[in-house]
């Protein structure tokens, strides 16, 4: 397996991922370095891959025998769909793109698919770290001199991109986040765009990675208060439906929702109905 993929691998999940990234920054920044984050948007991945890239791939990059080969070969090919719409059915249409939906396959082939990115990063030397189709690609840069640095992440964008294309994934750098960490301490300006290609992005103030709002300081004020908001609204909710719901149910419904700390618990008291 690829071992900056994070998805599909047993002991591996979106939390290992950003304990990994968000501890290579705090060490970063600890050596009084700033880093830039890109984010790249990828677009349907799972439903663009290729089956004949695919197959190819298995036999040249994997060493994958002929037996096997053959097996995959055959689980891929030969698939059709139709859409059903109340009595009438559509004619079938073969199926050459795409991981089969719901198959237990599906995820391991998609990994090995977009295993050769991992390759193209570290010939730059570049930190990153794919959660399926997430790509992160970070890099220390020195607060008084960004080019070096600036010069080698555009340089491998541009790398991943024209990857992505010849794999036919679509790749969006409109929808791509870019974000400098600083330390809170730091007093050197700070840089306001970054271009690759044929794009420039502005640098954002907060992003959302993989589900959770980080600053440029790698401060998670916003996401706390973003997660307090969502767990308001959760109670309001609640409360509109307790009268018609039992105790025990009602406290079933709480812990869907909402996940107190010790403190917070102690200043909410679930009571009977």
């Amino acid at each position: 397996m690829p071992p900056l993929q994070s998805t599909y691998r047993k002991n591996h999940s979106t939390e290992t991922t950003l304990l990994r990234v968000l501890n290579d920054i705090l060490m970063t920044l600890d050596h009084h370095q700033d880093v830039i984050l890109v984010m790249l948007d990828l677009s349907a991945t799972f439903d663009t891959l290729d089956h004949d890239i695919l197959i190819s791939r298995l036999r040249c990059h994997f060493g994958f025998s002929d037996t096997v080969f053959k097996w995959f070969s055959t689980y891929l090919s030969g698939r059709t769909q139709s859409v059903i719409i109340g009595d009438t059915t559509s004619s079938p249409r073969s199926v050459d793109f795409g991981v089969p939906q719901g198959s237990i396959l599906g995820p391991l082939l998609f990994s090995l698919y977009v295993a050769p990115l991992q390759d193209i990063v570290a010939a730059y030397r570049l930190d990153s770290m794919f959660n399926a189709d997430d790509s992160q690609l970070y890099i220390a840069i020195n607060p008084n001199d960004h080019s070096p640095a600036l010069d080698t992440l555009r340089n491998c964008i541009d790398d991943v991109i024209n990857w992505n294309t010849l794999n036919l994934f679509l790749c969006s750098p409109g929808k791509t986040e870019v974000i400098q960490f600083t330390s809170r301490f730091a007093q050197h300006p700070v840089l306001n765009c970054f271009s690759f290609g044929n794009t420039t992005i502005e640098l954002s103030d907060n992003v959302r990675n993989l589900g959770v709002i980080v600053d440029k300081e790698l401060g998670l004020k916003q996401h706390v208060n973003d997660i307090c908001k969502k767990a308001i609204l959760a109670i309001r909710s609640i409360s509109r439906m307790r009268k018609s719901l039992s105790h025990d149910n009602l406290k079933c419904i709480v812990n869907a929702f909402c996940h107190f700390t010790p403190g917070l618990l102690q200043q909410f008291t679930l009571r009977p109905p």
